[in-house]
């Protein structure tokens, strides 16, 4: 699979994206994103020689095994280091990403040590911003008010729900991470001004600020998004279809390679490199990556829909024999 090809000095910033989406419809924008993310409008975070290496350990069938799993230390966002927004979209774009570039989606148990490993870090343990905080710093273009003012924070209805899919509630919710990830640099400037050793981009593994969308054996039957937060939400596969996209939902690349190490009974070492599709559909490895065996394959297929039937269309319908009508009956 091809490495994102570099980012070109002249293409969007995180905030011309938004800009250029916010009118499209979400089918329009989940390609938008696409064709930015092939031709490598990307932050450095995204590029494979930046992924943030985790480790997960456990005894399988007598032997002591090691995974280490490498995933980019933050979600997909387009645009540069300096400006770039973190994009919300379907598990079916995520999907397509993810054939494009070699990568794979986390399970529920990559997303728990992606949050456990993340908050080793000094801004690796985000907080997740809901819908109604995000509400009150939207202004609705025709009432001038903000959103929050006709936001119901019991149910969502069709005027919440619209907001919640919005380029809007995405641009503000991502102006809400970097004001989190500045305050924090501010502190250890403040903490440290002789040193003040102010992370990179790509130098801290960040967690908490999304939901993730996960593999899970439900969806392909229900064909519906799977969404978790360790923190915030359980395992939710029942929500939304499979196209649904909202400004929570987020798609962290995991690489597709897995280093495994195993120490036998005897003491024996050995290592070797397993694609994941084979890890979560293996008997007995899954476990240290996955609550269940799950075959990634046919995780978040797009539909294949048969193709109309056509009575003037001779390349929908092959051509069938010639019909000999009965001759028309006298009349007596």
């Amino acid at each position: 699979m091809p490495p994102p090809p570099p980012r070109v000095k002249d293409d969007m910033t995180g905030r011309q994206f938004i800009a250029s989406v916010r009118n499209l419809s979400q089918p329009q924008i989940e390609e938008r994103i696409f064709q930015q993310a092939i031709r490598g409008n990307m932050p450095s975070f995204m590029r494979p020689e930046n992924f943030y290496e985790i480790a997960v350990s456990g005894v399988i069938d007598g032997a002591q095994v090691e995974m280490r799993v490498r995933v980019a230390p933050d979600y997909f966002a387009i645009g540069s280091d300096g400006d770039y927004v973190r994009v919300p979209m379907s598990p079916l774009l995520a999907r397509r990403l993810a054939d494009h570039f070699g990568w794979v989606l986390p399970t529920s148990r990559i997303v728990d040590i992606v949050d456990e490993q993340a908050g080793l870090g000094s801004t690796g343990h985000m907080d997740f911003n809901a819908a109604p905080d995000i509400a009150k710093r939207v202004i609705d273009p025709e009432t001038q008010k903000r959103v929050s003012a006709r936001w119901n924070h019991r149910e969502y209805g069709a005027y919440e729900g619209k907001w919640m899919m919005s380029p809007q509630f995405t641009e503000e919710q991502n102006k809400m991470i970097q004001e989190q990830i500045e305050a924090e640099h501010e502190r250890m400037r403040r903490d440290n001004p002789e040193n003040p050793n102010i992370p990179g981009v790509s130098d801290v593994l960040r967690a908490g600020h999304k939901k993730d969308i996960i593999y899970h054996r439900e969806t392909v039957a229900r064909r519906t998004v799977c969404i978790y937060h360790p923190r915030v939400q359980s395992v939710n596969y029942v929500s939304h279809e499979e196209t649904y996209a909202d400004y929570s939902h987020a798609f962290r690349a995991v690489d597709d390679s897995v280093e495994v190490r195993y120490i036998e009974r005897d003491g024996s070492r050995h290592s070797e490199t397993l694609p994941m599709a084979t890890i979560l559909n293996d008997e007995h490895l899954y476990r240290l990556l996955s609550d269940h065996k799950i075959d990634i394959r046919r995780q978040y297929q797009p539909r294949i829909r048969n193709p109309k039937r056509s009575m003037i269309d001779p390349t929908v319908i092959a051509p069938q024999e010639e019909r000999r009508l009965p001759p028309p009956r006298r009349r007596a």
